[in-house]
């Protein structure tokens, strides 16, 4: 239990790293003088590293150990951390930001591998549920510790994360179990053109993650953009902002934990993800439409985010169900990981574009397109899943 603990913590400070840039934005576009679009790339470019190269990350891991992938993965987050924490100019910052991004999906495409061997077929779906909450409580946490920006400034928030990251690096190996041997002659099975072959057999992998992309244009467009639009419309101040912001999040670590509880008492994850997804798009529109104040909008925004936090805990939760080869689950996760760092990398920066340029209200509708686009993905992830039900019935 304390190595699946470890695990789900790694994955925790990995999500550190995206928290701090929600809560730094106001002082980083203040500091250097950039534009909401700008500052919105300090999300986006995080992702870049994920939307390209996940899936191929996710088969890192039987090829080369998932421990250390995961090492290798918080050395990146530590170093990317320390170098941002010293760049005096804007690109120079992005370019840090890249560097932990590609620690980011190590850790989040290894550790999922990592609980596969450390868990029983008994307790592997509540473990990966669990793991479901590693962004929320990441994010929140970091967004929380905003309240002491202000007084610190946003360079200190950086260093502080360095020295975590490299820390449980250090932790990884004496807690962790060592990376079992793989005879190269199972290696083929794993690599890339053979586990996209098998990925487009099934064709619920691509479905899922195409689902998960539009989640993740959803969370990290309201959970990125809410700080700068609660200070743009309300007068508030970033300390102000810290702790709401992170009720919201936190919230959406709620969510995951009820998909959770969902999940364990037989219900199906594509039908969680749909009706999640659904009543989610509708919260969320509400939320930049102009709902005459502050508090309004968090209560909104909490019910919204607390209830898209049932579709990542249910489509980390459809890996081992779905995946033929448990050998997969790490390539599955990170093709699912490709899809939402996709949406991350495009999220913020298209709705921010719409906002600077015809207002928040008109921004909404953004949100309200990824619901349609949600409804044909998990129509066609059900249809499909029908039909292998009925063939290996037939079979």
């Amino acid at each position: 239990m304390i190595r699946v603990a470890f695990t789900i913590g790694a994955g925790i400070v990995a999500a550190l790293q995206i928290g701090k840039a929600v809560i730094a934005i106001p002082l980083i576009q203040q500091e250097l003088g950039l534009t909401l679009v700008q500052t919105s790339m300090l999300l986006s470019l995080f992702a870049i590293f994920g939307a390209l190269m996940a899936m191929p990350a996710g088969l890192a891991a039987p090829r080369f150990g998932a421990r250390r992938c995961l090492a290798f993965g918080l050395m990146l987050l530590g170093l990317g951390s320390l170098a941002g924490a010293m760049a005096g100019s804007f690109p120079l910052l992005l370019a840090t930001r890249t560097i932990e991004g590609m620690g980011f999906i190590l850790v989040a495409t290894s550790a999922p591998a990592l609980l596969t061997r450390l868990t029983s077929d008994e307790n592997r779906a509540p473990a990966f549920a669990l793991w479901g909450v590693y962004m929320p409580i990441g994010m929140g946490a970091m967004i929380l510790a905003g309240i002491f920006i202000d007084a610190t400034g946003w360079r200190a928030i950086w260093l502080v994360n360095a020295a975590i990251a490299f820390g449980w690096m250090a932790a990884t190996f004496f807690l962790l179990p060592a990376d079992p041997r793989v005879e190269k002659s199972t290696l083929h099975q794993y690599g890339f053109a053979a586990t996209i072959r098998t990925f487009a057999e099934d064709g619920r992998p691509f479905l899922v993650a195409g689902t998960f992309f539009l989640y993740g244009n959803l969370y990290f467009a309201v959970t990125g953009l809410l700080p700068v639009f609660l200070i743009d419309q309300y007068g508030l101040s970033t300390a102000a902002i810290a702790p709401l912001t992170a009720a919201v999040i936190f919230c959406n670590g709620a969510g995951n934990l009820t998909a959770g509880y969902l999940l364990r008492r037989g219900f199906a994850f594509d039908r969680i993800i749909a009706w999640a997804f659904g009543a989610a798009v509708v919260a969320s529109t509400l939320i930049f439409v102009g709902l005459g104040g502050a508090v309004p909008v968090m209560i909104v925004a909490c019910i919204a985010m607390g209830i898209s936090g049932l579709v990542p805990a249910s489509v980390m939760s459809s890996a081992p169900t779905i995946a033929r080869d448990m050998g997969h689950v790490g390539a599955m996760i990170g093709l699912f990981m490709q899809g939402s760092t996709l949406g991350q990398f495009t999220g913020p920066p298209v709705m921010a574009f719409i906002a600077e340029r015809a207002g928040w209200p008109v921004a909404a509708l953004f949100i309200a397109s990824l619901g349609i686009g949600a409804i044909g993905f998990i129509t066609l992830l059900r249809r499909r899943g029908r039909v292998l039900a009925a063939e290996r019935l037939a079979g």
